[in-house]
């Protein structure tokens, strides 16, 4: 659980640092175009969606592979 709280805590600044960032870049490069589109609110959620579905699975993952680890194995081994 410390782990994951650190590790989301890294998302969160990177997502509250990337989405601005994001709005704005994609604004200007669109502004260029003849034909452009509007941008909608559900572009800039999805990302950070899905960006933090993919951390649980790799966190979930990781932990899982931890606790099945036989510890008298590892001591052995070292």
């Amino acid at each position: 659980m410390l782990l994951s709280i650190d590790y989301f805590k890294l998302i969160t600044m990177a997502i509250f640092i990337a989405v601005p960032v994001s709005v704005y870049v994609a604004r200007y490069w669109l502004s260029g175009f003849a034909y452009r589109i509007e941008l909608s609110i559900w572009y800039f959620i999805a990302a950070p969606v899905a960006i933090v579905f993919i951390a649980v699975i790799a966190l979930a993952t990781q932990t899982v592979k931890a606790a099945l680890v036989n510890p008298l194995s590892r001591l052995r081994s070292e």
